[in-house]
């Protein structure tokens, strides 16, 4: 408290003193007076201005009692050519609001710093305007004392310091797609299903006269979507449980993770008697099994019952695929 008190005492008397107020007319007084006499001028933006001089050994005649001789053409571009053009460019309203903001703001970046190595505005400890802007350390210090003061520099070239970028690349794996499938089944997902599907869900409830939501079933939503989307609808069959879950707000299923690595072990035992047996039954075959079927199975040799309806059979082909698959899975209780 006393140390605000303190401040608040200082903070007083340097307003009374108006010596912010003398340091601001101090530094900006030059720049505003050429900003204010551009605009009176009449010019927004002033051109850059190319000053010829004459040769130096060249004597400069007495004009001051003779008519000015006719412009010529041909003297214009000769003197183009012979002069020294000096070009003075410190006099545009950019620059000038930039040396403006850069006395008045301290969290301004300048352009000029950005843009080349020699910086133009006063160093803030001797005011000497001799500053070198080191663009890739990101700072600029005064070539007369010396004085460091760091900057930011945004620039889109890129750094012999800046570590190259990662490149991902998402290879199709078995065991990753047994992965979605245990998230999938848990909720533990990222895909963002339309809001307009879930309108167009909710109306077609509205007509089955469902009313509670908790008895929705993965069939029954199954066949909502089929309805809904005759073409495109199959992309959405692996995220009924998490449709299901925003609609009714009841949590998923959940696998304890010694349960999932005791899957993803069991997973990657059939890996070898599948090929054996895939390759017996069709050679040509390189598909692997239904994920929900090997779940569903892997769940009955567990012995984990109640998790068998979040993973549906096609019952179409199953005695195929219980053919198919038995050998392999028998594999995995041995």
């Amino acid at each position: 408290m006393r140390d605000s008190i303190l401040d608040l005492e200082k903070r007083k008397a340097l307003i009374e003193s108006h010596v912010d107020e003398i340091n601001y007319f101090t530094e900006t007084s030059s720049i505003l007076f050429k900003y204010y006499d551009i605009l009176e001028n009449g010019t927004s933006t002033m051109n850059p201005v190319s000053v010829v001089e004459p040769p130096p050994n060249q004597e400069q005649p007495d004009t001051m009692n003779q008519d000015p001789p006719a412009a010529s053409i041909l003297k214009w571009f000769h003197a183009s050519n012979t002069g020294t053009p000096k070009v003075s460019t410190t006099n545009d309203r950019a620059s000038l609001l930039d040396k403006y903001l850069s006395c008045t703001d301290f969290t301004h970046i300048r352009t000029s710093a950005a843009n080349c190595h020699e910086d133009v505005s006063a160093c803030s400890h001797c005011k000497s305007a001799s500053r070198t802007a080191m663009i890739q350390d990101g700072y600029m210090f005064c070539n007369n004392c010396f004085t460091v003061e760091y900057i930011l520099v945004d620039h889109d070239k890129p750094s012999y310091k800046d570590p190259p970028k990662e490149i991902t690349y998402f290879a199709y794996k078995r065991i990753n797609h047994f992965n979605e499938w245990l998230n999938t089944v848990q909720g533990k997902e990222t895909t963002l299903i339309p809001d307009e599907m879930f309108d167009k869900i909710l109306l077609e409830l509205k007509k089955l006269r469902i009313t509670n939501l908790s008895e929705l079933s993965n069939t029954k939503m199954k066949d909502i979507l089929k309805k809904l989307c005759p073409e495109g609808g199959s992309r959405y069959y692996e995220h009924i449980p998490h449709i299901i879950t925003k609609l009714n707000g009841l949590p998923t299923p959940h696998l304890p993770p010694e349960l999932e690595e005791r899957l993803r072990h069991m997973f990657c035992q059939i890996q070898v008697p599948f090929l054996k047996h895939a390759c017996a039954l069709n050679p040509a075959r390189k598909n692997f099994l239904s994920y929900s079927y090997v779940l569903n199975k892997f769940m009955q040799l567990l012995e984990k019952d109640q998790y068998l309806s979040s993973f549906p059979l096609l019952t179409a082909t199953l005695g195929a695929r219980v053919q198919e698959a038995m050998p392999v899975l028998v594999s995995c209780a041995c």
